[in-house]
């Protein structure tokens, strides 16, 4: 199945993954050695546009490696709505009931 372009993730490439995935080690490292990491997470995190925190770094490997972690930073932090709102009130209950489905819309 092929999907529209804009429901699929942006291409990142090797090269930034690689970035990336230096300043992920050059953080953990700080954070393994005791030493304060906050001004290079809160960059990291500015550049990225996501919010993390000392754990993300410490405790990515647990669940992913390095290069999925960096791909996670370098994509959006929020998906694209894929689907429009739904309105729920008064009206799905009418259409539910079998009243008037126009009411739903």
């Amino acid at each position: 199945m092929e999907l529209r372009p804009e429901l699929c993730p942006p291409v990142v490439g090797p090269q930034r993954i690689a970035e990336l995935c230096s300043a992920i080690e050059a953080i953990a490292r700080m954070l393994e050695r005791g030493e304060s990491a906050n001004a290079a997470i809160a960059g990291f995190s500015a550049e990225t546009g996501h919010d993390y925190a000392a754990d993300h770094f410490l405790t990515y490997w647990k669940s992913r490696n390095i290069e999925d972690f960096a791909l996670e930073a370098a994509r959006p932090a929020t998906a694209p709505a894929l689907f429009g709102s739904v309105r729920f009130d008064h009206g799905l209950l009418d259409a539910v009931d079998g009243e008037d489905v126009a009411a739903v819309v």
